[in-house]
């Protein structure tokens, strides 16, 4: 497993800079295999497909594309609840330890 894991907002702020987020889309969809084994749950299971443009310092900085099991994040969450740090705000609504985390386009 991941013994500790830092959240991009903390990084990037303890480099005095600050992260926010421009663009965030949260998307029903259904697992299929291989999305299945690498979040542990059954196939066909309902998942929530989540897409945000990322900002350091007002200049892009990554683009993320993040899977979670639908009971753990509802495609129905506004983004607004979420604020600037996705890391931050899924422990707040369950508590589940993370065994895998991957990043994806960086700028």
């Amino acid at each position: 497993g991941i013994e500790k894991l830092y959240s991009d907002t903390d990084i990037v702020s303890s480099r005095g800079s600050k992260l926010s987020t421009a663009e965030i889309t949260l998307r029903p969809s259904i697992s299929d295999r291989e999305i299945s084994n690498k979040l542990r749950i059954p196939v066909g299971e309902s998942i929530t497909l989540i897409d945000r443009l990322r900002l350091m310092d007002n200049k892009p900085y990554c683009w993320e594309s993040n899977i979670f099991p639908a009971s753990y994040l509802p495609s129905t969450t506004y983004p607004d609840q979420i604020g600037i740090s996705l890391f931050k705000y899924t422990p707040a609504r369950r508590a589940r330890a993370c065994s895998r985390a991957r990043r994806a386009a960086w700028f």
